[in-house]
């Protein structure tokens, strides 16, 4: 419980290489690789100014909504530990770390229009790549990949890749 405490806190080191605005607000398709195996969702998203929200369709089990922001927010690290858990094995205190990191990916967005193409945690850190077939929208990329690598002694394993690929990018609210 002591890490919900700095949920808005910068707590990792931050990549001084940026790469264009990412779009956070639209709907699309969100590809899902845990452990090798690929989950297809649709889903829609809002950024605010304070917040992230992620609105995942998922197939038999309906809408999971995922507000990653400076706020603690119990329902969305249940719903972040849904997709991440399968076949992998991050335990909930990870999951706080991996939620920290993403509000931090959002924040810096948000404060500065820009992105960082790394973000270091202490067990966790999160890779952004923009493929080079990107397609921008408003001056914002509409396709990006966010890995999210554990830091290992000698190497880093990917934990999981989210692939957004927004049909539109719309306005911040």
């Amino acid at each position: 419980m002591i890490l919900f405490i700095c949920t808005g806190c910068s707590t990792g080191k931050i990549d001084s290489n940026t790469l264009p605005p990412l779009c956070l607000s639209g709907e699309g398709l969100l590809q899902i690789e845990v452990s090798g195996m690929n989950h297809f969702v649709k889903y829609e998203s809002l950024s605010k100014k304070d917040s992230w929200l992620i609105g995942l369709n998922f197939p038999l089990v309906g809408e999971k909504v995922v507000k990653i922001g400076a706020k603690h927010d119990p329902a969305s690290i249940s719903n972040l530990l849904l997709f991440i858990q399968k076949g992998s094995n991050v335990d909930k205190i990870s999951v706080v770390e991996i939620f920290n990191l993403l509000s931090q990916l959002q924040s810096i967005i948000l404060s500065n229009n820009k992105t960082p193409a790394l973000i270091e945690g202490e067990l966790f850190q999160i890779n952004i790549s923009i493929p080079e077939s990107q397609m921008v929208s408003k001056g914002k990329a509409n396709s990006f990949l966010i890995d999210l690598m554990h830091k290992g002694v000698v190497f880093n394993s990917s934990v999981l890749k989210l692939v957004f690929e927004y049909n539109k990018c719309s306005a911040q609210v």
